[in-house]
């Protein structure tokens, strides 16, 4: 009988689809790697990139970094990465935005600490053409109520718990988390911000 392989399975799933990001995916890459936190895998979905992101991902020897070579379909994309994800929890990125370095750490310790919260998500500073500080709902309440007009979590900054996604697909009889129907649902349309401030989370 062979011997039983122990498969490591990371605490957490970072899922980054990326289109045409050469100009700014070395950025993302490196606030990534670097992170105080590194029991995470890097999930890359290429959306059907025609510059030089896939060659420039390659670089990057690193064990943790899956990369998906996907047709140009951002909903798709992104599903089939929430799919292959493997951690206890699930946390977005973009690739032109950027991670304070003990963003994972910060995140991971309060849904540790708060087995409640199914989503966590943080304020965000822009970076590049402006310096803003977005600030962001921290309490429930008010995160709930906000909800029913708008989106109140920044997308990239939300850390999920795999449970939830799981239980939310289920009771809802899905099969994918993001809904084709809204292409534009998925993000908050902030773009280049560079997360990992203080919590805000939605009781699950």
């Amino acid at each position: 009988m062979q011997d039983l392989i122990n498969i490591s399975i990371p605490k957490i799933s970072i899922v980054m689809p990326v289109y045409n990001g050469a100009s700014c995916i070395e950025d993302a890459l490196c606030s990534i790697l670097g992170q105080s936190f590194n029991d995470f895998e890097l999930v890359i979905m290429d959306d059907g990139s025609t510059d030089d992101t896939v060659e420039i991902i390659q670089e990057y020897a690193d064990e943790r970094i899956h990369l998906y070579r996907c047709q140009h379909d951002f909903i798709a994309s992104l599903n089939q990465g929430i799919s292959v994800a493997k951690g206890d929890y699930i946390v977005r990125m973009d690739a032109d935005d950027k991670m304070f370095p003990d963003r994972l750490a910060e995140q991971f310790r309060f849904m540790e600490e708060h087995p409640d919260i199914a989503v966590c998500g943080s304020w965000a500073r822009t970076f590049g053409a402006s310096d803003e500080l977005l600030r962001t709902s921290e309490q429930d309440v008010d995160i709930r109520v906000g909800l029913l007009y708008h989106n109140v979590l920044i997308h990239p900054s939300v850390i999920i718990r795999r449970q939830a996604v799981e239980n939310f697909m289920r009771t809802k009889n899905r099969r994918e988390l993001y809904d084709r129907d809204y292409i534009y649902a998925e993000d908050s349309g902030c773009p280049a911000l560079l997360y990992g401030s203080a919590c805000s989370g939605v009781a699950g």
